[in-house]
Formats: C-alpha cells, sequence, structure tokens
C-alpha cells in the first residue's frame, strides 16, 4: 500500500465545505507597516458532469501602521464564485490548477502549473490536519508533496494530502520593491470532507514499514554471513 498508495477519489459535491485561515503581512525596512488577516469559507454550491461551482466567502480584518506609530483597522467581507473541473481539477478556461486541489498521480520532481507559477515537486513530509466537524475535535499527521517554486523576488511552499491531493498548507514570500518584504501563509483550519482511511494511516504505516525492512535486511544479511562464513 505504501509503495503503490490507494487512489481515492476525494467526494466534493454539492455541500463539500472547507475553510482556510490566511495571514499576510507588508514590511518595509524590517518594519511590519501592514496586515491582513482573513477566514476563506468555500463551498460547493452544486455540480453538473464534471463541472462544479464553488462560492467564497471572505471575512477579513486590515491593518495600517499611521506615521505616528498607532495602528488603523478596517473589517470586511468579500464573496465570489468559480468553477472547477472536477475530473481534471482545473479552472474552467485555464490550464492551471485550482490551488485547493491537484492532481494525486504526482511524483518527484514533477512541475505542476498553479495560478501563474510552474511549482516543482521537492519530496514529501508529514503534517498535522485538523479534523473534525463542524468544529475541529483533534489533530492527524498527513502525508503530503510538498510543492516548491524560487526566484529572486519569489518563494512559495505548498503542502498537498499525497492520496487525495488536497491542500493542506501554503507559505510564501516575496520581494515586489527593493527593501519590502511580503509574506504569509494558508492553513486548512475545517473541513466536512471524508479523508479515505489510507490518507489518516500512512504517516503511521510509513515508519513500521521501514522497520519491518530494516529488520528483514538483518535477517537476510545474517543468513547471507551464515552461509558465507559457516561456525
Amino acid at each position: 500500500m505504501i509503495l503503490f498508495p490507494i487512489r481515492e477519489e476525494l467526494p466534493v459535491r454539492p455541500g463539500t465545505s472547507w475553510v482556510y485561515r490566511y495571514t499576510e503581512r507588508l514590511f518595509s525596512n524590517d518594519v511590519l507597516v501592514q496586515e491582513y488577516r482573513a477566514f476563506w469559507r468555500y463551498m460547493v454550491a452544486n455540480s453538473t458532469g464534471t463541472q462544479a461551482l464553488v462560492l467564497m466567502e471572505s471575512e477579513y480584518q486590515v491593518g495600517r501602521h499611521l506615521p505616528d506609530g498607532s495602528w488603523v483597522y478596517d473589517h470586511g467581507k468579500e464573496r465570489s464564485s468559480f468553477i472547477v473541473d472536477i475530473k481534471t481539477r482545473q479552472y474552467v478556461g485555464s490550464l492551471g490548477y485550482s490551488s485547493w486541489w491537484i492532481p494525486s498521480e504526482i511524483k518527484s520532481d514533477d512541475v505542476v502549473p498553479i495560478w501563474s507559477s510552474f511549482l516543482r515537486v521537492t519530496g514529501t513530509a508529514p503534517r498535522l490536519l485538523t479534523l473534525g466537524r463542524p468544529l475541529p475535535l483533534y489533530r492527524l499527521p498527513v502525508e503530503c508533496w510538498i510543492l516548491g517554486f524560487q526566484s529572486e523576488i519569489e518563494d512559495l511552499t505548498l503542502y498537498y494530502e499525497k492520496t487525495t491531493g488536497f491542500f493542506v498548507y501554503f507559505s510564501f514570500q516575496y520581494k515586489p520593491w527593493p527593501n519590502t518584504l511580503v509574506s504569509g501563509e494558508r492553513s486548512l483550519i475545517a473541513t466536512n470532507l471524508d479523508w479515505p482511511l489510507f490518507s489518516l494511516l500512512q504517516p503511521f504505516l510509513i515508519p513500521i514499514f521501514l522497520v519491518t525492512l530494516a529488520l528483514l535486511s538483518i535477517t537476510i544479511l545474517d543468513e547471507v554471513l551464515r552461509r558465507l562464513l559457516p561456525i
């Protein structure tokens, strides 16, 4: 199961929902001058054939650092919608994948187009996932693909659960102007998705697999030495 994972389709259907916590900070000469915090709530409103209509609502707070040293805050809500092809996991009319769901049949060193960037699969790592509905109840590690992109002005790192290809975590930083840095992160904090059982078991199976493989190798090596060097 570890060497050849079972690929299960994620049940993205009307009523499927998930929530991200998003934070973005703007620094000028190493001083924080603006901060954006938001909760992004997504829900699949309906689907026809392979296309799904996804509604997104953002509840945000923007803080700005004034010259006198004080902060002023704005609050608001925004709504938007988009259509995703459930089969290809791409936005309809675009060649790039949606940032929240990519194909799970990728492998190390593959290049995956997301937004306007081409991210490379750099490896795997476990990451804690908040589970439970409607409120987070517990946290378990899931095994994730790590995707990255680097340039002179930008650095992106994204985590996707390996079995389903669903988004878990994203961090970034870029330098739009000299002496200016924008950094941020986005985390999956709640969802009503029914994660496949293998998604939850895989992080625990890998150490067991490695230990078993090591013990088996020791046993084989011992048997070979006994045959070559009979006592």
